[in-house]
């Protein structure tokens, strides 16, 4: 296969005549239908190989690939936005309702802070 397509010939570009390197039509014609259309294996059979084959094929699944991963990612991410907003309500109704054991008011040596003020903190902050 030849590797000088006439469309990123520079002798062709500045000149407009078709060096020797330069593909003929129809070769050109079946070089970026290739291109398009291919999806190869190994850097021989593929024109436009770069540590992979980038023809459109190829590049389509591993598009396809990414959006289906994309939306994956982006139904987990509601999910836990959701599961955020429920387990918010359900910190702020227990702080509201007094539900707190009276240990949990009980400062810790270490942090200095209960696990009644970090619920408080927590409620304030996300309102």
């Amino acid at each position: 296969m030849n590797d000088h397509p006439t469309k990123i010939c520079d002798t062709y570009k500045q000149t407009k005549v078709r060096c020797d390197e330069c593909m003929d039509a129809e070769t050109e014609i079946d070089f970026w239908h290739e291109c398009y259309n291919g999806k190869h294996s190994n850097p021989e059979d593929c024109p436009t190989w770069y540590d992979w084959c980038n023809c459109g094929l190829t590049m389509a699944e591993d598009i396809e690939y990414l959006r289906g991963q994309r939306n994956g990612l982006r139904e987990e991410l509601l999910e836990i936005v959701e599961q955020n907003k429920e387990m918010k309500q359900l910190l702020k109704t227990i702080l509201e309702t007094d539900c707190l054991p009276h240990w949990a008011y009980e400062r810790d040596v270490i942090d200095e802070e209960s696990i009644a003020d970090m619920v408080r903190r927590f409620v304030k902050e996300s309102n």
